[in-house]
C-alpha cells in the first residue's frame, strides 16, 4: 500500500492536470474541501482549478431529489447497482457518473460544460 501513497501536494497537481480546462463536476461543493486542504497544508501558490459544477441541481431538474442524498445513493435511486464502498471517492464518483448516464439514456440533456 505504501508504494501507492501520494502526498496531497503531488496528488493535487495530478488532479489539476487531469481536470484540464474542466469543468469539474461534483455532487456538492467538493471545491471547498480542496480549498480547505490547501489551506491546511499551507499551500498558497497552487494552480487554480477550473470551474466546479454542483450536479445536485441537474439531478433535481431530472426529478431526482438530491436533498439528504449522498453521491453513493445516486445509482441505486435509479435502480442501478452501486458497486464498491460507500464514501470511497472513486466509487462514489462512479455512482454519480452511472446516474448521469442513466438519466441521459432516459432523455435528459447533459449538464452544460
Amino acid at each position: 500500500v505504501a508504494a501507492r501513497v501520494v502526498d496531497f501536494p503531488d496528488a493535487y497537481l495530478h488532479f489539476a492536470d487531469f481536470a484540464g480546462a474542466g469543468p469539474i463536476c461534483a455532487f456538492g461543493h467538493d471545491e471547498r474541501v480542496l480549498e480547505e486542504t490547501l489551506r491546511l497544508y499551507g499551500i498558497t501558490d497552487a494552480r487554480k482549478l477550473p470551474r466546479f459544477q454542483d450536479l445536485r441541481s441537474w439531478f433535481a431538474a431530472c426529478n431526482i431529489d438530491p436533498r439528504g442524498m449522498m453521491s453513493c445513493e445516486i445509482a441505486p435511486s435509479l435502480g442501478l447497482a452501486f458497486q464498491g464502498r460507500a464514501h470511497n471517492a472513486l466509487d462514489d464518483a462512479r455512482s454519480v457518473a452511472a446516474g448521469m448516464e442513466e438519466m441521459v439514456r432516459r432523455g435528459a440533456v447533459r449538464p452544460a460544460a
